[in-house]
């Protein structure tokens, strides 16, 4: 929160004022769908592997995300 509040030019002793605060927030929607939409892209390609499980706040089930074999020939490829 402090990063994005030194972006906004935001001092910490300070409240967000409610057009910089909604900004902000549109912009994160924004950042976290983007990589999500790729995240489930590269499963689709079967770059990454999903796995559902609890969380590790005791509810609910998180999602953790591994590397394929096909995933690490193809960064392997990429790379070279």
């Amino acid at each position: 929160m402090l990063k994005v509040k030194e972006e906004y030019s935001i001092k910490n002793n300070e409240g967000w004022p409610s057009d910089l605060q909604h900004r902000a927030e549109t912009r994160q929607r924004a950042k976290q769908t983007e990589i999500y939409d790729c995240i489930s892209e590269m499963v689709t390609l079967g770059i990454l592997d999903i796995k559902t499980g609890a969380s590790s706040f005791g509810g609910g089930g998180g999602k953790d995300y591994s590397l394929t074999n096909f995933g690490i020939r193809f960064l392997q490829y990429i790379s070279e």
